[in-house]
């Protein structure tokens, strides 16, 4: 069984940096004599998702970046059409802070979906507001040492808490979700490929975890699952990731497996 984390949990991102994986070139000597090392950054340009299941579906999308490497265009569409038909923008302060993120049809000339992100003096994400069809969810974030360690995520029908967050290194060890204590393992062969791309605050893994989650799973009970994941990989990077989920609550139990692919182009 999976847990709904409010809205969906999808593709925030710490958008603090860009994506991780990089792949260093020739050395090129420049007129002075001296010798340079330019450094490609492969950050992902479209990943495809299949969901099977009950309500199967495909979704593509496609990423847009400016001069900084910096994520500024999202755009969807659902397989079998082959027109983009809804899209994000991002868009970011002086400081290179993501303040506002924008989800638009392509039809329509109004926001379908508005989020705001505010930060401390330290420059710490602490609160994104994401307003849907006039409800406007607040998401919560506090930290220990530096480091994420609870979200508070609340409107005016709905509440999750995800407190107790306690990290190995980089990546999340266990936490508590919505008052049951979870813990998580992580793959650590290669970066997360969203960490530092990922906008959305319904998905705290990938704002969190440097590395590739494979399992979060209740502490009391390992068969129920927030995340149950396997990856391949080409060149050192995600390739592919298949999560699968067991939802027990109905009888007989589906199981929803979601396949994405990811696709990189060097920047």
């Amino acid at each position: 069984m999976k847990k709904n984390l409010l809205l969906t949990a999808a593709l925030i991102g710490a958008f603090f940096t860009s994506c991780d994986t990089k792949d260093e070139t020739t050395p090129t000597p420049t007129a002075g004599g001296t010798t340079t090392t330019p450094t490609v950054s492969y950050l992902i340009y479209k990943d495809s998702t299949t969901i099977t299941g009950s309500s199967p579906s495909t979704e593509v999308r496609k990423f847009s970046y400016n001069s900084s490497k910096k994520l500024v265009k999202v755009e969807h569409r659902e397989l079998p059409s082959a027109s983009y038909s809804v899209f994000d923008t991002l868009i970011y302060n002086g400081s290179g802070q993501l303040i506002t993120v924008k989800n638009y049809s392509v039809s329509n000339a109004t926001a379908n979906q508005t989020s705001t992100y505010t930060y401390n003096g330290s420059g710490q994400l602490t609160k994104v507001v994401q307003v849907v069809m006039n409800t406007s969810t607040t998401f919560s974030y506090t930290y220990t040492s530096g480091k994420i360690t609870g979200m508070i995520a609340s409107n005016s029908t709905n509440g999750l808490t995800i407190s107790n967050i306690v990290y190995n290194g980089d990546n999340i060890a266990s936490f508590i979700f919505d008052g049951d204590p979870t813990t998580a393992t992580t793959e650590t062969t290669a970066a997360n490929p969203y960490y530092g791309l990922n906008f959305d605050p319904t998905d705290f893994i990938n704002m969190i975890n440097k590395n590739n989650m494979l399992m979060a799973y209740s502490t009391a009970d390992p068969t129920i699952f927030i995340q149950n994941t396997k990856y391949t990989y080409a060149n050192g990077r995600v390739a592919t990731s298949i999560d699968t989920v067991v939802d027990t609550t109905v009888t007989p139990a589906v199981t929803t497996v979601a396949t994405t692919y990811i696709t990189y182009k060097a920047y």
